[in-house]
């Protein structure tokens, strides 16, 4: 075992789960100016009976929505053949919460405050849930595997390694995707929904004399918006869903630290209400708004150009230029994908990154008027998270299509900043 084997499968995960998971908690203590203590760390890492009733309500919904009737869409096949099912309502989902979470807020006024005032215990308890989810997905991947052989769910042998990357591709729970449940519907809502009763708190408690706590509102509910749109014509072929296993770093990620660290701005806002300007504010929305728009153009080009039965089409007013490039598969059967090399996609090959760098700054941006440093914490983990991301993504492109890759590269040589790098 190679020194990098070593780190990646035996230190970094054991490091990481604990790190996580800790600091998961401890920056609930930051949004209400509480000192931290091992007694009150203890007492609401096990959250409360409300806490808990609010989980399994919001875990129900979640669930029940996934099973409604609807559209489905195909993800792409595993090589046994299978091919993962996903519902596509988001959207509506998007509006039924919302008309949901509106009428509650309207019979019980006070809500807002009372979650705010639980969100120690509130994520207390969705850490425990999803570090048991996580170890149930351990152990259903080792002793009942859904997937077959050829799909790739297999355990290396270190324990730690398999609960932190996760056994199974495409496992399901209830009968609904995991990933789908988990990302989609839980973690991406409860960013908006967390993000809805930290504005209300602030609101009830200072005012509206803060308007830019109006426009980090909006931009959140844009962005989430423009995900359920874009959910159905493009997530399901992400990194996410065809190469990331179901373990710790995808599932507790997505039921604990998105919905938690993404909503830290908003949720110290409440305590440390930003004074930025009028202008300032409409600035951020602005440019938030814009970068939104541009992330969504962006992908609707590559779905534009990939779905359509033709090559002819036109990006920016001029044909697209399109390299038709030849893999094999994991079955070993030639196929061919299309690399959209004009439009957007012909400034750098992840400009879509490079938008949403923008949009994680106008998250945060409001908070140098807040006399606070943690509004800040969020635009930097998700710069090095997309930076990460972009070099696993050309690595596997690069494995993916050999020679029609390089040729990519030669077209587009900047990777995320047009003419810069």
């Amino acid at each position: 075992m190679s020194l990098y084997e070593f780190v990646h499968t035996k230190i970094v995960p054991p490091v990481f789960v604990i790190f996580f998971t800790l600091a998961a908690q401890l920056l609930t203590f930051t949004g209400r100016n509480e000192p931290i203590t091992l007694s009150s760390l203890l007492k609401y890492s096990l959250g409360n009976t409300q806490a808990w009733i609010i989980l399994f309500m919001y875990i129900l919904w979640v669930l029940l929505f996934l099973k409604i009737p609807s559209k489905t869409i195909t993800g792409p096949a595993l090589p046994s053949g299978f091919e993962p099912k996903y519902a596509a309502n988001g959207v509506l989902f998007f509006w039924s919460t919302l008309a949901v979470f509106g009428g509650m807020f309207l019979s019980r006024p006070d809500w807002a405050l009372a979650i705010y005032t639980m969100t120690p215990e509130l994520f207390g308890a969705t850490s425990i849930t999803a570090l048991l989810f996580c170890v149930w997905l351990l152990l259903k991947g080792k002793l009942f595997p859904e997937e077959a052989p050829e799909d790739g769910a297999a355990t290396t042998g270190t324990l730690i390694f398999d609960f932190y990357r996760g056994v199974e591709l495409v496992p399901t729970f209830c009968g609904v995707s995991v990933k789908q449940l988990v990302i989609s519907r839980f973690g991406c809502m409860a960013w908006l929904l967390l993000s809805l009763v930290y504005f209300i708190a602030t609101v009830q408690l200072h005012g509206l004399s803060y308007p830019i706590v109006v426009s980090a509102l909006i931009l959140v509910m844009l962005y989430i918006l423009k995900f359920y749109h874009y959910e159905s014509t493009g997530y399901y072929d992400s990194l996410d869903i065809c190469f990331d296993r179901a373990g710790y770093y995808l599932i507790w990620g997505s039921l604990v630290w998105m919905p938690g660290f993404f909503t830290l701005h908003a949720y110290n806002y409440v305590a440390n209400p930003p004074r930025a300007s009028p202008l300032f504010s409409l600035f951020c929305l602005i440019l938030g708004s814009g970068a939104i728009a541009l992330t969504y153009r962006i992908d609707y080009e590559k779905y534009l150009v990939r779905s359509s039965p033709s090559l002819n089409i036109s990006l920016h007013g001029k044909p697209a230029e399109v390299i038709l490039a030849e893999y094999t598969d994991q079955k070993g059967e030639k196929r061919t994908s299309r690399l959209v090399a004009s439009g957007f996609w012909g400034m750098a090959r992840h400009f879509n990154y490079t938008a949403e760098m923008v949009v994680d700054i106008t998250f945060s941006a409001p908070g140098y008027s807040s006399g606070t440093i943690i509004p800040f914490l969020l635009p930097p983990f998700l710069i090095i998270l997309i930076l990460h991301r972009l070099y696993r993504d050309e690595r596997k492109c690069k494995e993916k299509y050999g020679k029609y890759w390089e040729l990519y590269c030669s077209k587009v040589p900047y990777r995320l900043i047009p003419w810069v790098f």
